[in-house]
């Protein structure tokens, strides 16, 4: 059975501001960008579904100035704006990594969580801080991106830092209290807020 949306459904939501539209998009081609991203382009998963949500921000948003002959015609529209991303993902240095919290092995799992599992968020940035003394290249980033993480919620400020630190989403959510559902998500906008935060 072939449950495709067809596309001029999915163009109908979107012109009218209608919810379903991005989620049909979801739907229709979010899990296939995803896995091409990490088999063809070697992103880790994070940064797959990164790049997949900003091509569906993007379509949401354009989309409607097309006009489209057929299905095969707006799948080749979806699937060059998602290279189009791809290729910016490779040619910009990720923020993350700029500031190398995939570097940061010092601080074990004891010292994040206290005795009821609520993130010690204070001693994590410590952790950040005191791993990037040494290099005072690196100072001016770190203290900059404490006090742009201090203006994150909480939620968003736990999801960053647990997740640099190489916890699943499970974890997180366990830790955190939390439902699983679209943690994703939640954690994608909340780089981005950081990343605008940390650039003005």
């Amino acid at each position: 059975m072939d449950d495709k949306i067809a596309y001029s459904d999915i163009l109908s939501h979107i012109c009218e501001r209608d919810s379903l539209g991005i989620e049909a998009l979801y739907r229709q081609y979010a899990n296939q960008m995803r896995g091409y991203a990490i088999s063809k382009w070697e992103l880790d998963e994070d940064s797959a579904w990164d790049v997949v949500y900003q091509t569906l921000e993007a379509l949401v948003l354009k989309l409607p100035r097309y006009e489209f002959k057929d299905q095969a015609h707006f799948d080749r529209l979806v699937f060059k704006f998602f290279l189009n991303f791809l290729r910016q993902h490779h040619r910009k240095n990720r923020f993350a990594r700029e500031i190398k919290w995939e570097s940061i092995t010092e601080t074990t799992a004891a010292e994040i969580a206290d005795e009821d599992s609520e993130v010690n968020t204070e001693k994590l940035i410590s952790a950040i801080t005191d791993f990037y003394d040494a290099d005072e290249g690196e100072s001016t980033n770190l203290e900059k991106l404490e006090e742009c993480l201090q203006m994150l919620d909480p939620l968003e400020r736990d999801l960053l830092l647990l997740r640099a630190r190489g916890y699943s989403y499970e974890e997180m959510a366990r830790m955190l209290k939390i439902d699983n559902s679209h943690l994703n998500v939640k954690r994608f906008r909340a780089e981005q807020k950081l990343i605008k935060l940390f650039n003005q």
